[in-house]
């Protein structure tokens, strides 16, 4: 398995220059489009659920264990696990030859770098207190990166890969409320991060998609119609 990655990561670092060349883009269309319409609203929602954080965290004060579903979700949703399987996607893509399971991973590895490094900002920024006394509980980089690994699939590949990425993002965040390691504050706005920065990536990549390949109509003495893909 060590292998596999290894070979996969070399094989990612060859696009480094044009993954780097994407951030930009990147940003623009999460922070310069519609996506920025869920990070403002995320904004000034967060305050409001604060207020029920000590609340909603008290029951588990006491009982922070929720069985072995609280050690599933921190280690699912770890850097540790998320971040190598974005090169792996873009690997098995690249080696089978399949164009869009090779974009996906790209989207992921980017989503994913861009989505830690704002949730790391944030965390510098306001250094709050964990539930248990830990230190950058907001906002929650476990719920930040696995919403955004879900709106990536969900908009590149539709309800059918979304949905099931999202509810699998829902549990490992609750489970970060259980084991009293996150307010619910931390998980939401950790959740709004991922999204917008996950789907404005994914619109990026869905148009260089759309700009690669397309279909013209021809006229003429052959009418019909002509494909047509950019190198």
């Amino acid at each position: 398995m060590c292998l596999l990655v290894c070979i996969f990561s070399n094989m990612a670092f060859a696009e480094v220059p044009t993954i780097i060349d994407h951030f930009g883009n990147d940003l623009k269309y999460t922070f310069g489009g519609w996506p920025m319409l869920l990070f403002v609203t995320g904004v000034f929602a967060t305050p409001m659920i604060a207020q029920t954080d000590r609340s909603a965290s008290n029951p588990f004060k006491n009982n922070s264990h929720l069985g072995t579903f609280n050690d599933v979700g921190d280690i699912v949703g770890s850097a540790y696990v998320v971040d190598p399987s974005t090169v792996v996607i873009y690997g098995i893509g690249r080696i089978i030859k399949n164009e869009k399971v090779t974009l996906t991973g790209e989207t992921l590895f980017e989503t994913v770098l861009l989505t830690e490094g704002v949730t790391g900002g944030f965390k510098l920024a306001f250094n709050r207190q964990r539930p248990n006394g830990g230190n950058y509980s907001f906002p929650s980089a476990h719920a930040s990166r696995c919403f955004a690994f879900a709106a990536v699939l969900e908009t590149m590949h539709g309800p059918l890969y979304g949905v099931p990425a999202y509810l699998a993002a829902s549990a490992i965040s609750f489970s970060r409320i259980g084991a009293h390691l996150h307010y619910v504050s931390d998980v939401f706005f950790g959740a709004v991060i991922g999204s917008a920065i996950g789907w404005g990536t994914a619109s990026f990549h869905n148009k260089l998609m759309n700009d690669k390949y397309s279909i013209v109509p021809t006229a003429g003495d052959v009418k019909g119609l002509s494909f047509n893909y950019n190198f």
